[in-house]
């Protein structure tokens, strides 16, 4: 019989377990509420912002930027204040105009990118979720308005402040306001370019590594000169023969640039013109190239070496003449520093093409080495075939000369022609039925089959022969 208490014994939990699943005892925190309750609900709200994969406003890759705008803003402000009032004879002072200008870059550019700052690190308020989900989310119109609307605002304050008759110009000697203007416009294009691959839009980087060969090499070269172009026009129509006694020129700065020969500015202009030519040349021949062709042509790597000596060879004397005293870009400035920014990136781009022809030299001796390796592999697996062969001949030559030393082939090339049965059978049968009567008609046939024999076999051996030498 079963025991109906076993049964109900078996199904029933014990006390240890079910004490162990009720809560234990809890504490109040400060606010009324229990400190489990707390925690319970902070890590599963964690859990939660790691499974939806929501990034905190302080880790994005913007936040940066806009920290470095921030404090790049404050310093350009500062430049500006104390711009007016200089007891430095290097440093030239800012106009009213420069100023005020000057002023209103930077304190636009404070109040935009500390508001971003604030936002990016606010985690208390009641607008953090505001910030984080609408503001600030991913792929979000105020943002990509902003941050675009940074880019062109920095980049005109960069044009202006910076030109020869700018605060900022070649010589000024205004290095807070110089440098802190181009680190603002850098970090506008950082945010831009971040915001763009949020978009999945082709961005800068993209975009240059999307071009193949040395096609990033020529674009970056193309930009760069351009703007070297630009800032050399710049300074010569600024410090002019015809403007040199303009009251808000410096008469220091006039008198230096004004005594500059005219060969040298001629020379400046003209190997920056020319050097347009041939990076426009190759980035177009990228545009409008096949697809399918994984190579250059032979005659267009040889235009495109000659290019990129020619360039090395002349923007080196550039640098030599145009960066030293008495020289067109000796001033820091943007014409200084984009002189040796094409330089630079000439030397980079011959750099690189030589590197690409060495490869392209080894690879040709290493594909010639192994295409050798292999014919030498295929003579050499010709030959053990060969021998192979010939050792086999060898072997059954030498079994059959062995063999008929003996008398027994065990080997036999060629079957022997068949003995004549018959006339020995009835040459038996005629003696057994009359030995007694004819023994020398026996005799003589008897001796006629043993020449038969002889005959047979000896020319057996004779064909044997033949076939084998």
């Amino acid at each position: 019989m079963i025991d109906q208490n076993a049964g109900a014994t078996a199904g029933a939990k014990p006390e240890d377990e079910k004490d162990s699943n009720k809560p234990g005892p809890t504490t109040l925190g400060p606010n009324g509420k229990s400190s489990d309750a707390n925690s319970t609900s902070e890590v599963e709200a964690e859990e939660d912002s790691k499974e939806k994969g929501v990034k905190k406003l302080y880790k994005s890759p913007r936040f940066t930027g806009y920290l470095t705008m921030f404090l790049s803003s404050i310093i350009n402000y500062h430049g500006v204040i104390v711009s007016q009032n200089t007891t430095d004879v290097h440093v030239i002072a800012s106009t009213g105009v420069q100023r005020k200008y000057g002023y209103i870059v930077a304190l636009i550019s404070c109040v935009a990118s500390g508001f971003c700052v604030i936002c990016h690190l606010d985690r208390f308020s009641c607008l953090a979720n505001t910030w984080k989900n609408n503001l600030f989310a991913p792929k979000s119109n105020f943002e990509t308005i902003l941050d675009f609307s940074l880019l062109l605002w920095w980049f005109m304050a960069g044009v202006i402040q910076t030109k020869s008759s700018g605060i900022a110009g070649n010589g000024k000697g205004q290095y807070n306001i110089y440098f802190s203007t181009w680190f603002c416009l850098f970090c506008a294009i950082s945010a831009v370019e971040s915001k763009m691959m949020e978009y999945d839009w082709p961005s800068i980087k993209t975009f240059i590594k999307s071009w193949p060969h040395r096609s990033p090499g020529w674009i970056a070269i193309l930009v760069s000169d351009f703007f070297t172009l630009w800032w050399y026009v710049d300074v010569y129509t600024t410090y002019d023969v015809s403007t040199v006694k303009d009251e808000d020129l410096n008469p220091k700065l006039a008198s230096y640039y004004g005594s500059i020969n005219n060969t040298q500015y001629k020379l400046l202009i003209f190997v920056a013109a020319a050097t347009l030519l041939p990076s426009s040349a190759f980035v177009f021949m990228e545009i409008f190239r096949d697809s399918s062709e994984e190579k250059k042509g032979r005659v267009e790597t040889y235009i495109e070496a000659f290019c990129l000596f020619s360039l090395a060879c002349a923007w080196i004397p550039v640098v030599c003449v145009a960066t030293t005293p008495g020289g067109f870009a000796a001033q820091i400035g943007n014409s200084w520093f984009f002189t040796w920014a094409t330089c630079f990136l000439v030397m980079e781009t011959l750099l690189w093409f030589v590197s690409d022809s060495r490869g392209g030299l080894h690879q040709t001796l290493v594909e010639k080495e192994q295409e050798y390796q292999q014919h030498q592999l295929n003579v050499l697996a010709t030959t053990h075939d060969m021998l192979e062969e010939t050792s086999v001949l060898n072997q059954r030559y030498n079994d059959v000369e062995q063999n008929g030393d003996d008398g027994s082939l065990t080997i036999r090339l060629e079957d022997p022609p068949k003995m004549p049965t018959k006339s020995v059978e009835s040459a038996a049968a005629f003696e057994m039925k009359d030995a007694s009567e004819n023994d020398e008609s026996l005799d003589d046939s008897i001796q006629q089959e043993i020449r038969m024999k002889e005959t047979n076999r000896s020319a057996y051996f004779d064909n044997l022969n033949d076939i084998l030498e």
